[in-house]
């Protein structure tokens, strides 16, 4: 329906409900009101003011400011006139109109003494209300110009008159032409939250609000604006099939490095283009946003005492070797080890990108770099400490932020203890391993241990091997310390924190590898590198040669295994080879061509070794002066695990993995697959095996007992006995107490 006014006319417009385009979404509005979402903008005319022009039904209003309106409804109100409204999409009003009043005209007449008048009212209101149904806008419900009711008010005449009839007419028609709703993009399923990182992807759905005509193809593209979402594909396309149904739009979020503290959520917009380059669907937009929240994974500042670790991708980026080496760090994790060391036990795992929470910080010095910085963490959902990470080395980070929990908590006292757990399946990789690679002679340059496919490798450099055939010519010593640090046992310094790596001490040595070279002490104290003083450090002995001395700086420490003999050598502190002579034969022979007495020794061995574990010591006294060059060498070997007792030739001539070995002589037993006997014939037939660093034998796990054996075409050791210590599983030391090389990268 379509209304004339002029500006001098006293009807008015008091309503107008519209659906205004110009804000953000369609909106429902009295006239004049502000846009709910979006801006708003003022009307060229209001319900105020005279209206000159036309007001149409379904019509748009060009608004100040290139706005438009589309016109639902219109309330007329007027001097004579009931108010009553015209409308789309809503019931007919009933509209009440007060109908004119009939004039009465009185004559006068000359009175008469022979007629009497007679009153007549006469009055006929007739009113013909003729409904005119519009056109129907596409997606819209009919337009109906509403259809007036009037009601008749006669009016009675109680003066005798000459009655002139009126017969008032008034037939309203409303016709509506409404020019169609131009369409928009709809988002359906489109609140979503993803969390950074995780490689995750979210969805959401675009619908067309009506159809395209014909052939007519209408390509979609989001307007994403964020730098912290990737939307694919770039658009989508949309026809008369399936603009009701929708495509798809695929979300992922950027792993960045930038904290957003607030966060609010990300609105994706979307515009639309006919291929017909005009209509109803062309130049469009969203009718709603699709609102992504994404849950940031670079919450830095540690307030909370929560930060995240780097994405995998940051990892990559920068490849740490000692870490690498040492594999605390892999592609996809971060392990948690029992203590701040590069050698500690993993005790567990983190992904990258994954939240925790901190406890403790403790530094150590790195020359040319900042300081290496350890933190004592837990998953973020607990409040009970796990162990350490590594968080920054070699100006390195593996937490999101450098060092970011500087300010909120302070370095640990440098009394903190420090336990260490002593991984003795590590040290049997290790020690198996290398040896079987030395087998035909050791690494190239001053070392005892090479690079190796998939095991822990450290830069141990040796400038005082082979040094003039002295008491340090053999690596032996440093190969069992390297296998024991592998173990996860760490360095420490001599008494009242003094620096070993400086002189030759017996005396409470300290246990150090040392990368700086000392004229005196090589690159290792004497712990480090002399077996006498390696034993001493880790047990509760004095071994005879060539100090004799106790040191007592670890508390607890391991022992030495006294026999309650005598034993037929006379000695309670030693096995000698005429204990072993009934059940292998002559040590010399190895057992080879021997029947072995695989019962008696199984019987031996559990009654004066059965606590011998993977990773403890043996010291063999093969010199006869062991200060004195070409008179043989104190020597010693650690044990890598229990195995059958076999002879010597068949078992330098095997090839053991290392996890075929038992870590014990209790986890041999508890195999039903390894073979039972002796008196009770329930004792597991097995003995403690050793390997070493050396070229008098094959160097590869082989029985204890084969260190006595004459191998062919090596020069041997010199007749000896076995010397058994055990080494603790775990030991706590003060922090101020951990020697740590400022100067040991590679």
């Amino acid at each position: 329906m379509s209304m004339g006014f002029s500006s001098s006319n006293t009807t008015k417009v008091v309503v107008v409900n519209e659906e205004w385009h110009g804000c953000s979404s369609y909106e429902n509005r009295t006239w004049g009101q502000a846009c709910t979402n979006g801006y708003s903008g003022s009307p060229r005319w209001n319900d105020s003011a005279g209206i000159s022009g036309n007001v149409s039904l379904g019509a748009y209003i060009d608004l100040a400011g290139g706005q438009n309106s589309y016109i639902n409804s219109i309330t007329i109100a007027g001097v004579g006139i009931d108010p009553f409204t015209l409308s789309c999409n809503a019931p007919s009003p009933t509209v009440t109109t007060t109908a004119s009043t009939t004039p009465t005209y009185t004559n006068t007449l000359t009175p008469t003494t022979t007629n009497t008048p007679t009153r007549t009212a006469t009055r006929t209101p007739t009113r013909t209300p003729t409904p005119t149904l519009a056109a129907n806008p596409i997606g819209t419900a009919p337009c109906i110009a509403p259809t007036p009711q009037g009601t008749p008010t006669p009016i009675p005449t109680n003066t005798p008159t000459r009655t002139a009839t009126r017969t008032p007419t008034r037939t309203p028609t409303a016709t509506n032409t409404p020019i169609p709703s131009p369409g928009c993009v709809k988002v359906v399923d489109g609140n979503k939250t993803m969390t950074e990182g995780l490689g995750t992807t979210v969805e959401y759905i675009v619908r067309l609000s009506r159809a395209p005509v014909g052939s007519e193809i209408i390509t979609i593209v989001p307007n994403n604006f964020s730098p912290r979402l990737m939307i694919s594909p770039p658009s989508r396309q949309l026809n008369n099939t399936n603009w009701n149904t929708g495509r798809v739009f695929t979300v992922s979020a950027v792993n960045d490095s930038t904290y957003y503290p607030l966060n609010p959520p990300i609105l994706i917009g979307h515009t639309a283009t006919s291929s017909l380059g005009s209509g109803l669907l062309h130049n469009i937009i969203q009718c709603n946003y699709a609102e992504i929240k994404v849950e940031d994974n670079d919450d830095n500042d540690c307030s909370d005492r929560l930060i995240n670790l780097i994405s995998g991708t940051r990892y990559a980026q920068n490849i740490i070797q000692e870490a690498v080496d040492m594999q605390i760090v892999s592609t996809t994790t971060l392990d948690v080890l029992t203590a701040p060391t590069l050698n500690a036990r993993t005790i567990g795992t983190f992904n990258w990108e994954t939240k925790i929470r901190v406890y403790a910080r403790i530094q150590f010095a790195q020359s040319g770099f900042a300081p290496q910085t350890w933190y004592q963490v837990s998953a973020a959902t607990s409040t009970t400490p796990s162990g350490w990470i590594l968080a920054r080395t070699e100006n390195w980070n593996y937490t999101s932020g450098n060092d970011p929990c500087a300010a909120q908590i302070a370095l640990a006292p440098t009394t903190t203890p420090l336990t260490f757990s002593y991984d003795r399946a590590a040290v049997r990789e290790f020690a198996v391993r290398q040896s079987y690679a030395n087998r035909n002679g050791g690494p190239s340059g001053n070392r005892v241990s090479r690079r190796i496919t998939n095991l822990r490798f450290a830069n141990f450099l040796y400038t005082d091997l082979n040094a003039g055939g002295t008491v340090e010519a053999t690596g032996s010593a440093v190969f069992v310390s390297e296998g024991i640090w592998m173990g996860g046992m760490p360095m420490r310094f001599g008494l009242n924190g003094r620096d070993d790596c400086q002189t030759v001490e017996y005396t409470e040595g300290g246990w150090q590898y040392c990368w700086v070279q000392q004229a005196a002490a090589g690159n290792s104290s004497t712990t480090w590198e002399i077996h006498g003083a390696l034993g001493e450090y880790h047990t509760n002995a004095d071994i005879v040669c060539p100090s004799q001395t106790v040191n007592t700086l670890l508390n607890p420490s391991g022992m030495q295994i006294m026999f309650p003999g005598p034993l037929l050598t006379s000695f309670t502190n030693r096995i000698g080879f005429d204990d072993l002579n009934n059940f292998i034969g002559p040590v010399a022979q190895g057992g080879v061509g021997f029947d072995i007495d695989e019962d008696g020794l199984a019987d031996f061995t559990r009654t004066y070794l059965s606590s011998i574990q993977t990773g403890d010591y043996v010291w063999i006294n093969s010199f006869s002066n062991c200060l004195t060059p070409n008179t043989g060498t104190p020597h010693g070997l650690v044990v890598v695990g229990w195995y059958l007792s076999i002879d010597c030739e068949a078992a330098v001539n095997s090839n053991f993995s290392p996890s075929s070995l038992f870590l014990s002589y209790a986890d041999a037993a508890n195999n039903s697959q390894v073979p039972k006997g002796g008196a009770d014939g329930n004792t597991a037939l097995v003995v403690p095996y050793v390997a070493d660093f050396t070229t008098q034998q094959s160097p590869v796990p082989r029985p204890f007992y084969c260190t006595q054996w004459l191998e062919p075409e090596r020069p041997t050791f010199m007749a000896h006995d076995w010397f058994f210590y055990t080494l603790p599983n775990s030991i706590t030391i003060p922090l101020n107490q951990l020697f740590t090389s400022s100067e040991w990268q590679w």
